[in-house]
């Protein structure tokens, strides 16, 4: 597992886990990584020290942080929140979880039957749900939430992104098809006013919200983009490749800075 600080490797940890990394996400100055080793580590931010692990019950897929807590999705379908080690709450979906996202109070997840769940943690139930569809196509491949106009971005491995408005997942609001390629991953900029797609194809797309207008591309990766991250002020991007190939974009003037 590396750790960069812009173009910059300030960490790299040989054996993060004892067997494949799963699931990986930066947030809130730590890092946490999941694996089939079925152990969640949370590291400092240079990824050097641990600050704790915990042990799921079975391979966790999908991970993120609400908060103080640490939400994880695993192989059976169950959703489990850590609070400093301890478990506090869980759910059973029934259905793997392909991605998850967690905001205040709500955790929202996709699972491999392409629906769409709403849990609500102070009520500890499910409060919304929702069929994608039913096709291959339409497999959930990744979702992301925009805080600003409280929509839901779901991308599939037809090529498709269904925009949501968070109080009614029944509905779509918009799709987006500029591609029969697998969206690998997404991420609303900073300031929400912008969506960042990455695609199979080794591209990604920029879309402009809330009218979600393709305004722009980027090709230059040699494998499929794997992940992306925006800078705080949305004038740069971050994208992993599943090569390892890492690379940032200046959205001005739609150009390569470097690898």
């Amino acid at each position: 597992m590396c750790i960069r600080d812009r173009c910059d490797l300030i960490s790299k940890i040989e054996r993060a886990h004892s067997d494949k990394i799963t699931a990986l996400v930066a947030r809130k100055g730590s890092v946490v990584s999941a694996g089939e080793d079925k152990k969640i580590a949370v590291r400092s931010r240079n990824a050097e020290h641990i600050l704790y692990e915990v042990t799921s019950k079975c391979i966790p897929y999908a991970i993120d942080i609400m908060g103080d807590c640490l939400v994880v999705g695993d192989s059976k379908g169950e959703i489990t929140l850590y609070q400093n080690k301890r478990e506090v709450a869980s759910w059973i979906s029934h259905c793997r979880p392909r991605a998850l996202a967690a905001m205040d109070n709500f955790i929202v997840m996709v699972d491999e039957s392409n629906s769409i769940l709403i849990w609500d943690y102070n009520q500890r139930k499910a409060v919304a749900a929702a069929k994608i569809g039913e096709n291959k196509k339409w497999e959930c491949s990744c979702i992301c939430y925009n805080e600003r106009t409280e929509e839901l971005a779901i991308g599939s491995c037809g090529g498709e992104v269904y925009v949501k408005d968070f109080g009614n997942v029944m509905r779509n609001k918009k799709i987006l098809h500029d591609t029969d390629v697998t969206i690998q991953c997404m991420k609303y900029s900073s300031s929400g006013f912008t969506l960042a797609v990455g695609l199979r194809s080794n591209v990604i797309y920029i879309y402009t919200v809330p009218t979600y207008d393709l305004i722009k591309s980027f090709a230059g990766h040699s494998s499929p983009v794997l992940s992306l991250d925006w800078t705080k002020d949305d004038t740069f991007i971050r994208s992993l490749g599943e090569n390892g190939e890492l690379l940032y974009w200046d959205i001005q003037c739609t150009c390569l800075l470097y690898t």
